[in-house]
């Protein structure tokens, strides 16, 4: 069992061993202890993290008057056992213990039974880390698009006011795994970038909202590709091959769910200043409350809430319809995959030293990983992600700008709403310039499947 047993004493932890290739040369295979109090594993894996000069950097460079880092993990109300994980490993490091990284479970209330909340409460009171939003949707009843976009919106809007100096907002997923020392290395090198979006990119275009609201496949978007390979030529010749219902949307980047992370101005511009935003919640939310909406079962009417579309694409969508011009930061494959405890590829690949955000690991509690054992599949990625802290390959990066609309279609920080309810608007395509021209693209996907397997 994974730290206290609520209603009984504390229990003596539990320790998992794993066998694993370390990542120094030549290759050696070693044992790793580990348990939920404490983590320890042999000096010489741990040689390259001492000597690594951008880790180093990211570590002094701390903000004095804030964190480096806010992040928010959208996690499943009832996987009390996931959050007793996360804290023992992910959270158990430097970045976490130093102050560089402030961490929240988001939990919703709204929708859950009454034992159930009563149960959050009284786990909120022990323990500071986890964050109870009264008025957004959880639970197992309630379609997760729905949730999440909800709780997402709640997450950054409270890490802004919480935190106002941060320098970073992000949000993951409880199937995600965040090696947080390589994520904040990664971030300081891009620092002196303006509007930097980090995480792995896709793009997508969405309906804005009256016209949403009046179309059968309601606020479903277009997806447009990966940055690593069809994104930047669609957004180019947007909207050319898209679909017609999403040509009244402004088409823009987006990070996919397990790892979005927003430089300050990013978040504050989307979640804070930018009007459409905030029209956008209070339509859909009104909508999400309608009787037997945003329920998970067969028969509801479901277009008119966010239940027709997916939580990431929502994010790219605010950003395009405020207007917002960015650094584009796509953290690439070699950073962010799907988990394999062998060999693999096309994104499904092996945790190593060099992953940052490891997804789907959805094997919260039973079998799994090498050894088949219990919390084996997120035991073992902790594991190879503390390997060491060898250089990986930088983020790709583009600068995405929006060309300014006509007068009668641009207010300000955003949009018109009445040409943009109306789906009156024709959208120009964002004006993509590569920054680091000599980089190609299909290398970052190729160094992904040669990643050490763990």
């Amino acid at each position: 069992a994974i730290g206290p047993q609520p209603g009984g004493p504390e229990k003596a932890p539990v320790v998992q061993y794993y066998w694993v290739q370390s990542q120094s040369y030549p290759p050696a295979y070693v044992w790793i202890a580990r348990t939920w109090r404490t983590s320890r594993t042999p000096r010489r894996l741990h040689n390259d993290v001492h000597n690594d000069r951008s880790m180093r950097d990211a570590r002094d460079a701390r903000a004095s008057d804030g964190p480096q880092l806010a992040m928010g993990m959208m996690v499943a109300p009832f996987n009390l056992a996931k959050r007793w994980l996360v804290r023992s490993t992910m959270l158990s490091g430097g970045p976490v213990q130093r102050g560089e990284v402030v961490f929240r479970f988001v939990i919703g209330l709204e929708a859950l039974p009454r034992g159930e909340s009563d149960q959050l409460r009284g786990e909120a009171a022990n323990y500071s880390d986890v964050l109870l939003l009264e008025q957004a949707l959880d639970g197992k009843s309630v379609a997760m698009p729905c949730s999440c976009i909800e709780k997402v919106h709640g997450w950054y809007t409270y890490a802004l006011r919480r935190w106002p100096a941060a320098r970073w907002y992000a949000k993951t997923e409880d199937d995600t795994y965040v090696n947080l020392r390589q994520l904040l290395a990664d971030l300081h090198s891009l620092r002196r970038l303006p509007a930097v979006y980090y995480g792995l990119m896709n793009a997508c275009a969405m309906p804005p909202l009256a016209a949403a609201r009046h179309t059968p496949s309601g606020y479903a978007g277009c997806w447009m590709g990966e940055f690593e390979s069809a994104a930047p030529e669609s957004l180019r010749h947007w909207p050319r091959g898209q679909p017609r219902k999403c040509h009244g949307g402004a088409p823009a980047p987006f990070a996919t769910g397990p790892l979005d992370v927003q430089a300050a101005e990013v978040a504050r511009a989307v979640f804070e200043t930018c009007s459409y935003t905030r029209r956008f919640m209070e339509v859909g939310r009104a909508e999400n409350r309608r009787a037997g909406n945003c329920a998970k079962r067969r028969g509801t009417s479901r277009a008119t809430t966010f239940a027709s579309t997916s939580c990431d694409c929502t994010v790219g969508h605010w950003i395009g319809q405020c207007r917002l011009n960015l650094t584009v930061a796509d953290m690439t494959w070699t950073k962010g995959h799907h988990y394999l405890h062998r060999a693999g590829g096309l994104g499904w690949v092996a945790p190593s030293a060099a992953s940052i955000a490891v997804h789907y690991l959805k094997q919260h509690d039973g079998p799994s990983g090498p050894n088949g054992s219990r919390y084996g599949e997120w035991l073992h990625t902790h594991a190879a992600s503390s390997a060491s802290a060898r250089p990986a390959f930088p983020p790709l990066l583009w600068r995405f700008e929006q060309p300014p609309l006509a007068a009668q279609q641009y207010r300000g920080d955003d949009l018109d709403l009445s040409a943009a309810d109306a789906g009156e608007l024709r959208v120009p395509p964002p004006r993509l310039t590569e920054m680091q021209p000599e980089v190609q693209p299909r290398g970052n996907r190729e160094a992904a499947e040669r990643q050490p397997r763990g």
